[in-house]
């Protein structure tokens, strides 16, 4: 993989193993990984512009799904709702913060970073569940766009298409101006990609993808749930889809483009090459993420509703 690399691409991953290394942190428990997770992150979120934010918490039968919001200077009416990556297993808003910062000044929009259940206590539909509650507890009418990293990205389609077959939520999905789906998994066939990528010991292997499924999966409900090409996405508002090149799950981006259009759902999609997976987090090195941030600014379709 590191041939196909950009030397920024390349400097990050450098910096990302000295890192770990200096870190040298426990993984005895998954508490000690989801803390190591955040630690390992730290760095990567310093700098970026400053935003207010406060955290939130939405009521969730006897539980409460917390999150942290975040409010520009003279924000627009439209809201983000952002769901991180992570795997299913780790991950929150203070991994992901200088990410969430830029999108909600280049956007010019309130960030709502929502900090969903997680897996192995959490199980789904848990995940989808906690977003969509999330949703419906928003006031005003503005405009709403959703967005996630990774397994966030493969949860805001798993939301979009609950609320599709929600009779009430009719309002909230009114509201939906947009999806922007950063390199998600949306298939579980083997893929070009998924081939050339997973044997890279730096990567993420086929092994990985599996206990993250097994993880988040409950006894008796079958990996199918995470098949989501050949969805019916008809009536699906305008998808901003990117993947990274060097990422296993380059070719779901191609295959969930392919079917979007085929449901005549409108469709930006975009390969950034040199780059792999995960790599919107690292924009502290990474120029490529500063411009992508703004290709979705531009791309936003809730600038003209």
């Amino acid at each position: 993989m590191a041939d196909n690399l950009s030397a920024q691409m390349r400097a990050v991953a450098e910096r990302a193993a000295r890192i770990r290394r200096e870190l040298n942190l426990s993984k005895d428990t998954m508490e000690q990984v989801r803390a190591g997770y955040v630690a390992k992150r730290e760095w990567w979120n310093t700098g970026g512009p400053s935003v207010e934010h406060k955290r939130f918490a939405v009521p969730f039968g006897e539980e409460m799904i917390p999150g942290v919001r975040y409010s520009p200077d003279n924000a627009s009416d439209t809201t983000v709702i952002y769901a991180h990556g992570g795997g299913w297993i780790v991950g929150e808003t203070r991994s992901h913060d200088r990410l969430l910062r830029s999108l909600s000044v280049e956007l010019n929009a309130t960030v709502l970073s929502v900090e969903y259940s997680l897996a192995p206590e959490a199980t789904y539909p848990r995940q989808i569940n906690d977003v969509v509650r999330v949703l419906e507890s928003l006031d005003g009418a503005g405009p709403i766009l959703l967005m996630g990293d990774s397994c966030g990205a493969t949860l805001m389609v798993q939301v979009w298409l609950a609320l599709a077959n929600k009779e009430e939520s009719g309002c909230v999905r009114e509201r939906i101006a947009g999806l922007a789906l950063f390199y998600g998994a949306y298939t579980r066939g083997e893929t070009q990609s998924r081939i050339e990528y997973s044997a890279d010991e730096r990567g993420m292997s086929r092994e990985d993808l599996e206990m993250y499924e097994r993880a988040v999966l409950p006894p008796g409900v079958p990996a199918d749930v995470f098949e989501l090409c050949g969805r019916d996405y008809h009536g699906m508002p305008a998808i901003y889809l990117l993947s990274a090149h060097c990422d296993p799950l380059r070719d779901d981006s191609v295959l969930l483009s392919e079917c979007l259009k085929e449901a005549g759902v409108p469709v930006t999609y975009v390969d950034v090459p040199g780059v792999a997976h995960e790599f919107m987090q690292y924009g502290k090195m990474l120029d490529v993420v500063d411009e992508v941030i703004k290709n979705v600014a531009h791309w936003n379709p809730a600038r003209h509703t």
